[in-house]
């Protein structure tokens, strides 16, 4: 239907006055009729000139500077989980996890015991303690050995006892270390119990 067929039905409407529901039938017919222009995708777009494809790809490295200069703690947990996912095994993922955990303690250390870095270490705790709950203590044939196992799961141990130390010398009662403590001393009995069993097998 052409633009001035279309014209002439509106034009014809005021004549008539039609009750809304053939009001709404000639709207879709239309509507219908109007050819749709055809739409570029996000490639199509991107391929039409190459200096787009730099300003894209310096938007994308400039968002990523921001993100990592004012929300490092974000980017980097994001960073750890990344590499949780992509690890081969049990065993990469609880060392991943170790790690990350260690780092937060230090950091928490370092900036006396801030809120702020009491709750990233609290979520990296959390963190830690799911993947060294998920390690078997026998290993893993192709993936881990029980020795490696052991000696990770008691290094995490040991790291847990020195938290609960430092956490309790430590004289703040805000909220955040009560539940710090808390968590440190429910993960410390978890991981020495799962060892005395373990070394009760051997």
């Amino acid at each position: 239907m052409k633009k001035k067929q279309a014209i002439k039905k509106l034009q014809l409407l005021q004549l008539v006055q039609p009750d809304n529901v053939t009001l709404r039938a000639i709207h879709k017919t239309v509507l219908s009729e109007i050819p749709v222009q055809e739409q570029f995708s996000i490639r199509e777009w991107l391929s039409i000139s190459p200096v787009i494809q730099l300003v894209a790809f310096g938007a994308v490295v400039i968002f990523l500077s921001v993100l990592t200069r004012f929300m490092p703690d974000a980017f980097e947990k994001a960073l750890v989980y990344s590499k949780i996912a992509a690890a081969s095994n049990q065993y990469e993922k609880a060392k991943i996890a170790f790690a990350y955990v260690n780092d937060q303690f230090s950091s928490m250390k370092n900036n006396s015991f801030d809120s702020s870095k009491m709750e990233s270490v609290s979520q990296a705790l959390t963190l830690a303690n799911t993947q060294m709950s998920g390690l078997k203590l026998v290993g893993e044939k192709g993936k881990y050995t029980s020795q490696q196992c052991l000696e990770l799961y008691e290094a995490y141990h040991t790291d847990l006892k020195n938290m609960d130390r430092l956490i309790s010398s430590k004289a703040s009662q805000s909220a955040q270390k009560g539940i710090l403590a808390s968590e440190v001393e429910k993960y410390d009995q978890q991981s020495e119990k799962k060892l005395h069993n373990y070394k009760k097998q051997l």
